[in-house]
């Protein structure tokens, strides 16, 4: 009998060890078999040392290697080491599920954006592209957008088809946005797309930003435009805090055309009790931004009430993570967001 059991054992244990090696397998071949038919207009990034041998997206052979400065000339030097761009975006992204295939600039903006800029980094939905074509007329300011495209050839055809028209009908997404698609049948993999539209951002500063907020306000020239702000951000120790907000009836944030434009007509707002902090029903989310010594002050005031649990649109240096709250001092700004309700 117990002669029995130990072959029973020994038989699953190499079942178990066929079935793994054949799951492996099946993983690699479906991995770094390239299904996906090149395109021609996909123009992957070549900054940070990396050398880009051929515009065919997939194939694309990259080198590392480092700046060196010979006579104040700054100069690449390569290594003899390439990998394919897929299996270098594979390892970038490789806690992800996979699998799944990253297209950097499936779009990719005619205006070069300065590096002492600040990016928007979104992602969206079919659902969304109204709203993102609208916060793009908006901001007029770089945006990197990440778009999740079902692996099934009739639908990736319909949302590309409408991705076309979107991009092409708006002469400011020319200008600003670059478009990076993810390509698998994950369809809420919400952290792993926000992190594609940072990694491809080409400023030096960016906003994860959810695409439904308003920006009310120019913060963005406001933020380059300051010495001071500037100064903390280039420390790479600072986050600038943007407090959001919300109308307490969903139905005033309809028409973004009524939405306030300076501190005081929102402080009236909020006065009335019309306009509340952003998910006011969580208070740990948004809670440590302080909003009440918001209202009272136009100065920069630091965050001193930090838990894990805080969630704010803060603008911060893309070289760094911000809620690393042992490296990072944030900061507290003074202007807002308004949140639009999904239409």
């Amino acid at each position: 009998m117990r002669a029995e059991g130990t072959k029973a054992i020994k038989f699953l244990f190499l079942v178990y060890i066929a079935f793994s090696v054949l799951y492996t397998l099946n993983y690699f071949y479906v991995v770094y078999s390239n299904t996906y038919a090149s395109n021609n207009n996909i123009k992957p990034r070549n900054s940070l040392g990396l050398d880009f041998q051929t515009s065919e997206w997939g194939n694309d052979k990259l080198s590392w290697g480092k700046y060196r400065k010979i006579n104040n000339i700054t100069q690449l030097f390569r290594t003899s080491d390439y990998m394919t761009e897929e299996f270098f975006l594979s390892k970038v992204f490789s806690e992800s599920m996979q699998p799944s295939h990253v297209i950097p600039y499936y779009f990719r903006a005619v205006k070069t954006p300065k590096e002492e800029d600040i990016t928007i980094t979104t992602l969206i939905t079919e659902n969304r592209f109204h709203v993102f074509d609208r916060l793009v007329t908006n901001y007029q300011g770089p945006i990197s957008v990440t778009i999740h495209v079902a692996d099934d050839e009739k639908s990736r055809d319909v949302l590309l088809s409408k991705l076309h028209d979107l991009y092409n009908g708006n002469e400011y997404m020319k200008q600003y946005v670059d478009v990076h698609l993810v390509v698998d049948n994950f369809e809420r993999q919400f952290n792993m797309w926000r992190n594609v539209a940072k990694f491809f951002a080409r400023t030096n500063y960016v906003m994860m930003l959810d695409v439904d907020f308003h920006p009310c306000t120019d913060f963005r020239h406001a933020i380059l435009n300051n010495e001071e702000i500037m100064k903390k951000l280039r420390t790479g120790n600072t986050a600038l805090v943007v407090p959001a907000f919300e109308y307490a009836d969903l139905q005033e944030g309809l028409d973004f055309h009524t939405f306030p434009t300076k501190k005081a007509d929102a402080l009236e707002l909020v006065e009335s009790g019309r306009l509340v902090m952003f998910h006011a029903s969580w208070k740990p989310g948004h809670g440590p931004s302080n909003y009440t010594h918001w209202y009272g002050t136009n100065e920069l005031y630091k965050v001193t009430t930090y838990q894990y649990q805080y969630e704010p649109y803060v603008i911060f240096p893309k070289q760094s993570i911000w809620y690393e709250i042992s490296a990072f001092f944030s900061y507290i700004f003074i202007f807002f967001f308004l949140l639009i309700k999904k239409q």
